[in-house]
């Protein structure tokens, strides 16, 4: 019956009184930011990001598919030989015609034909 007497000691089973805190945190507070923070904060979140981000990718996909498009319908013309396109073919004042001018008929006519 030895084997079951319990000694009695005064040290407590707590650690010392230097190794615990005077006082516990209560609740974190971080620092407020500043108002400019905050404000881009706002502007640059998540859901701005990614709504720029799909704007971006449609602005390329639309630019992209119209970039091949006109390239194509470029090719096309000058493979089908159409190089030069049609204008207008005006380059000077128009010819005025004076009553008493003496300009005949067949002058007139050569003139026409040569402007087109």
């Amino acid at each position: 019956m030895q084997g079951n007497s319990h000694v009695k000691t005064s040290r407590s089973k707590l650690p010392p009184r230097g190794w615990m805190r005077g006082r516990r945190v209560q609740a974190f507070r971080a620092v407020p930011q500043s108002r400019f923070r905050r404000f881009l904060g706002y502007i640059f979140n998540v859901w701005t990001l990614s709504l720029a981000l799909c704007l971006l990718l449609a602005a390329f996909l639309t630019l992209s598919y119209y970039w091949f498009e006109f390239s194509d319908r470029i090719d096309r013309r000058l493979l089908s030989g159409e190089v030069y396109t049609p204008n207008a073919g005006i380059y000077s004042a128009p010819k005025t015609l004076r009553v008493g001018e003496s300009t005949s008929m067949a002058e007139l006519v050569d003139y026409l034909k040569a402007a087109g």
